[in-house]
């Protein structure tokens, strides 16, 4: 693929033995917060070509401070109900293990938030959605064809094996 002013690079995980490592990563030149949502959404527009896609925005994949990922997600929420777009939301706990200086281990509780949503390809060419593209903890599931699209429910329910089979 050719993106005129993206300096990109494909590589393939060779030690990708299981489902959930990706077989694939990319990485590319980004710049400004708006400069990487315009280069993630010309690099995602030419993989999905005009096919709809299911976008989950997972908090495990954020590389912030705790407190930003509530107010990242907050943000994003009240940017799809502005521009109309359903989604699903989960808020999930989960305990993380910290150790200090003197190798105390504390678990401290941290939320964990996941959204998941059926973008159409109309909504995804729309000037109002390009301008809420996440750049952060985002994962694109582009189907095999349009008919096979899942569900949100239903993706959220599949295993890896069966992701890997479907997109």
């Amino acid at each position: 693929m050719e993106f005129e002013g993206i300096k990109y690079k494909l590589n393939e995980n060779k030690k990708a033995d299981n489902d959930e490592i990706p077989k694939f990563s990319l990485t590319y030149s980004s710049g400004s917060t708006d400069k990487k949502r315009q280069n993630s959404y010309r690099i995602i527009s030419a993989l999905k070509q005009s096919k709809d896609i299911i976008i989950e925005l997972d908090s495990t994949l954020f590389c912030v401070l705790e407190k930003e990922k509530e107010l990242y997600i907050a943000k994003f929420i009240d940017s799809l109900k502005a521009i109309g777009l359903d989604y699903s939301y989960k808020k999930m706990p989960s305990q993380k293990v910290a150790s200090s200086i003197l190798t105390i281990k504390v678990n401290t509780k941290v939320d964990i938030y996941k959204i998941f949503l059926h973008v159409t390809d109309a909504d995804w060419d729309s000037e109002a959605f390009r301008k809420v593209l996440p750049d952060i903890g985002v994962k694109y599931y582009i189907p095999v064809d349009n008919g096979s699209m899942p569900s949100i429910d239903e993706l959220d329910r599949m295993i890896d094996s069966e992701k890997l089979s479907r997109f």
